[in-house]
This record gives structure tokens, sequence and C-alpha cells, in this order.
């Protein structure tokens, strides 16, 4: 990347007031420190930040996943915006075909329902059961974990279609089943977040480093006797810039290889402090992708950090409009150029206020004002789409208000908690064998194994029989058992016992010697965190998802035969002609 000339940027500014389409990015407001940021802005070759679709060849389909969107969120959310977007989230829910109880297969964790969608199969064929699950050696995210079976997207690009995916959990691009044509995944991150107390005129000193542990960049931060911080950081390229988002100035640092992005956040109030987030890059994207977005900028951001949920709605915020302004520079710039013929997106933001702050009235103000952010990005989005395109638009999971959460350490027997990995993933128990398990993740239960596991089984759901626990366990099932291949759960990767609480509870992994870890509705003990969880029983609305979309293939689309999550990718297919993966059922039969 070259310094941009005066020339070049005589020629920008000329463009800018002529209106021409010339990929020039803004300049940004920022403090310079050893030495002159290389943004590498006359190489951008994408488009100008107002949407142009390449008309000859527009995209034949457009599908959108909103993280947790269901019926009752959608329906509370519109009815409380003040001036909703008319081809938003309004669009959405007022679409003429749509379907308003699609049962999502077990579990409806992020990961294996954006995975399950995908592919049209269960857990039980691809194999992916948790956002976090126990793969033979250790603890692995769910999002990038290999899995068994081919997506949608990747069919369509086998068969000679371009498929572009943005942040698509199952698409990213990183697994031969993940594989499309170009995807942007979400950002790798590199060193730590971290908060500091603020005294005024102390100073401190923050280091991101890389994984070898050698200085990225070093932040040297003096606290003032009100207001923001002053910052000065110390990396061969660095630059810091104030932002739109009040109390958030972000943190470029270019390296040779590539750039990375942080930010630091001011926290107001009688105890002020300052959150330095963790890095990002987009060094996991396609390197020539990687190349074309850097050079104009488009770095990925960190968003929310789950750290700063005490400190209420207005902390978790910011992180999150940082993180969707990339995504909205991304989608305007990047995606009319792509010259695709499916795109796939994802958006976390309502999934991230719901899991924080559901039912929290004192967030109501400051998580609708994000939600009408969202609402603008997503209408002027679909506003500017062709007529030609086809939009669908869906949820992954219903979300409950968390009532109590439960110290699973408390409930289970001392042998199994010896014999067992366990992981917990908000109303969701997942017991590995630690013997077997630990050399073979395929190895099925033998007879010792057995005893312990019908111990676990029994006691988890006799414990719905105490005054505690009335209702707590939805279902819980041993691997290879015939009640778990019933419920689709039985996989050569499944976990020992998958166990699903009720979707008021949440079950936690906890050192507390408490049984109740929180209880919502117990003034002495504290709040749960999450307040909102993903459940498990299909026949609890608030547990059903949303599906909605409009276009000239969609027309003669029935959502009478859509029963699951899994039906979608065949109904799209059927609608605009397109081949299914080989797992995936025809709807027609």
């Amino acid at each position: 990347m070259k310094n941009m000339t005066k020339k070049n940027l005589f020629f920008c500014l000329l463009g800018a007031l002529l209106a021409l389409n010339i990929g020039c990015a803004s300049l940004p407001n920022k403090t310079e420190t050893d030495g002159k940021l290389d943004g590498g802005f006359g190489a951008c070759k994408l488009q100008s930040k107002q949407y142009d679709w390449n008309q000859k060849h527009p995209p034949k389909l457009v599908w959108i996943s909103l993280d947790s969107l269901n019926l009752a969120g959608l329906t509370e959310f519109v009815g409380q915006l003040k001036d909703p977007h008319p081809k938003g989230l309004l669009a959405i829910l007022k679409a003429k075909h749509q379907n308003k109880a699609l049962t999502i297969h077990d579990p409806t964790i992020t990961a294996s329902s954006h995975i399950s969608t995908m592919t049209c199969s269960p857990a039980a064929t691809h194999g992916i059961f948790a956002n976090l699950q126990w793969t033979g050696k250790k603890m692995s995210v769910g999002f990038s974990e290999p899995f068994a079976t081919e997506t949608f997207a990747t069919t369509l690009a086998k068969s000679g279609l371009k498929v572009v995916t943005a942040g698509y959990p199952a698409l990213d691009n990183s697994e031969v089943g993940r594989s499309v044509s170009e995807g942007i995944a979400y950002g790798d991150g590199k060193s730590k977040s971290a908060l500091y107390a603020l005294f005024p005129g102390k100073e401190y000193k923050h280091s991101w480093t890389d994984d070898g542990g050698h200085t990225i960049a070093e932040l040297q931060i003096s606290a003032a006797n009100q207001g923001f911080p002053k910052i000065n950081c110390r990396a061969e390229k660095c630059i810091i810039e104030k932002t739109q988002i009040a109390n958030l100035q972000q943190i470029t640092v270019v390296l040779q290889d590539f750039s990375y992005r942080g930010y630091a956040q001011f926290i107001s109030g009688s105890a002020p402090a300052i959150y330095i987030s963790a890095l990002a890059s987009n060094k996991s994207f396609p390197n020539e992708l990687r190349q074309k977005l850097d050079s104009c900028g488009l770095i990925f951001s960190p968003g929310k950090d789950t750290s700063l949920s005490k400190y209420g709605a207005e902390a978790i915020v910011p992180g999150l409009e940082h993180r969707l302004n990339y995504f909205n520079d991304i989608w305007r710039r990047y995606l009319p150029t792509a010259d695709a013929d499916a795109i796939f997106l994802y958006l976390e933001d309502l999934d991230s206020l719901r899991h924080q702050f559901l039912g929290d009235s004192k967030a109501r103000a400051t998580v609708l004002n994000h939600v009408a952010k969202v609402d603008r990005v997503l209408g002027e989005f679909i506003e500017s789409l062709p007529a030609s395109t086809n939009l669908l638009v869906m949820g992954d999971h219903g979300m409950a208000t968390v009532e109590k959460e439960f110290n699973v350490r408390r409930i289970l027997p001392e042998n199994v908690l010896k014999e067992s990995f366990l992981v917990t993933s908000g109303g969701t128990l997942l017991l590995y064998g630690r013997k077997s398990q630990a050399n073979d993740l395929k190895a099925n239960p033998n007879s010792d194994e057995l005893k312990w596991l019908k111990d676990a089984q029994t006691r988890l759901l006799q414990f719905n029989a105490t005054r505690e626990g009335k209702k707590l366990i939805a279902k819980a099932f041993i691997k290879d058992s015939k009640e778990m291949k019933e419920a689709g759960l039985s996989h050569p990767n499944a976990p020992f016992l998958v166990a699903f609480a009720n979707t008021p509870f949440s079950l936690q992994d906890s050192l507390s010697q408490e049984l109740i870890v929180s209880d919502l509705t117990n003034p002495s003990l504290p709040e749960p965190r999450p307040r909102g969880q993903h459940g498990h029983a299909s026949e609890d609305a608030q547990m059903k998802t949303f599906i909605s979309f409009w276009g000239p293939q969609f027309e003669g689309v029935s959502l009478d035969r859509l029963k699951t999550n899994t039906d979608v990718v065949a109904a799209v297919a059927e609608a605009l002609q397109w081949p299914t993966p080989s797992q995936c059922r025809r709807l027609s039969n």
C-alpha cells in the first residue's frame, strides 16, 4: 500500500464534488503517532458509499439472518420504534409471505441452528451441538468446527454460481463444507480487552500482544479530571480517530502484513473507567478480498464485550454500533461490486441485546435506540435491492427471559463430575466422557459409563420433583440411546449426554456452593446474566422463529410445507430452480 499523493487526493476531492463514482475513502479525523498511517486509499477499488448495484447481473437471492429473530421480539421492537424504516423491520413483519411459527431443530443454539438451516439437517447429521463443545482434545468453538455435510451455499458455488457471504456463522470460508466464492468471516482477534478504573492525574499503560507474546502496540493513557483521557499510541504506524459514537475512539495499527483495529471507550459516572477492546483484523478473509478491503480502510471492527454488562446497556451498545458501522460499510460499498448470484448476510445485534437485556426495563431506551439503527441499516439495504432480487429474512431461534440460573455442579452427583467434561450453553448441558471420549470422540458409552450416565440422567429428571427445580429439565438423552436417535441428536461426535432446561431456566457451571446462582424473582439474589437465553420447548411460541420473504420467484412458494428450519433451503431451491445438498429432502414429494 502506498501513501496517498497530493495528486490522488486532488482527484478524489474533485470526484466527490462532481458526484463521480470514484472509490475514495473519507479522510478520518485522526491523530498520527510514531509514523504516518498508510491508508492506501488511492488503491481502493470499491465504490463510494451510495448503493449502485450492477443492473446487468444483480443478485438473484439475498438471504439475511437476524440472530434470534422471532415474532414476539419483532412485534415488540417494531411497535416501539418511533419512526421505523418502511423497508426495514416493519416490512419484514408485514410481508405477504411469512411463517410465524417455524420450529428449530434441537439444539437451538446459534451455531448448530445456522448449520442445520444451511445443510437441511439436524445435529445428528452435521455434528455441531453447541457454540462451544468438546472435540476429543480440547474445547472448540462450534462456529469454526468442521462439520460433516455440505451447505446450500457450497452447493451453489460448486454449480457455477457466485456466492458471497458476510459474517454468516456457517459460511465463513474456513473449511471445505463452509467454502463459498468469497466470504467475509468474523475477523481474527488478537490480544485481550482490558478495563481500567480512572483516577485524575494517573497514567496507565496497555499493551496489545500477538500469539507469540510480542507487542503489537502500546497505549499510554493519561486520566483527565473529567471526560475522555488522553491516549497516545506507540507502534510503527498507528492512528487514533474520533468517531460518531459518543465516548468511543477508534485505534488502527498497520503492520507490514496487515492492519489491526481496536477502540477505546470511556465509561463515565461516579467511577469513570476506560475500556480498551481487543484487536481485530481481516486476516481470516481470503487474501485478495482482504487486500481489497484493507486498501479501502475497511478493517474488521471488534464488537460487544459482555464483561461490560455490569455497566448497563449504555456500555455494551457502543461496541455493537462500532461493528454495525463496519457491516453497513461492507453492505454499501463491497456487496454491489461483488457481482454475486447469491448473497448470505448475518447480523447478531438483536441477539446480543436480548441475551443481555431482555426484560430489563432500565435498558429499554438504549436498546431501542440501537434497534432503530439496525432497522435503518436493513431498510436502506433492502430498499436498494433491484426488483428482480428475491429476499429472505429469518431468525435462528427464539429467546425467553431467564428467571433462575441453576448450578449444575450442585445437581449432578460427584461421580458424574469426576467422569465427565461438562459444557453449559444457556439452557443446554453437554457431558462428554472424560476417559473414552478424551481419546476417541466417536466412542459410545461402555457398561461402566452407562452407570454414571444413567445416574446423571435420573438425577436431572428427578430434580424436577424438588421444590427448587420444579420443571427445570425438559429433556436428557444418553448417547446411542433410542431416545437420542429419535430426537435427532445421535452423531458419532455427540456428547455422552445432552440435557435441555425448560425456557425460563439457565444452567451454569459455577464454582459457587449455591444451588441457585441467580434469581430474577428473588431480590436477595443477583439478577441472572444473560437476561435472555435460547430455549428448547418447541411448543412454546417464544421459541418459534420467524421467516419472511418476497421477490418474483418467491410468489408461488407455499409456506404450509415449511415445518422446521431444515425445510427452508429446499423451498428456496425449488422456487429458484437451484440445486440443493444431497442430504436435503425434496418438499414436492
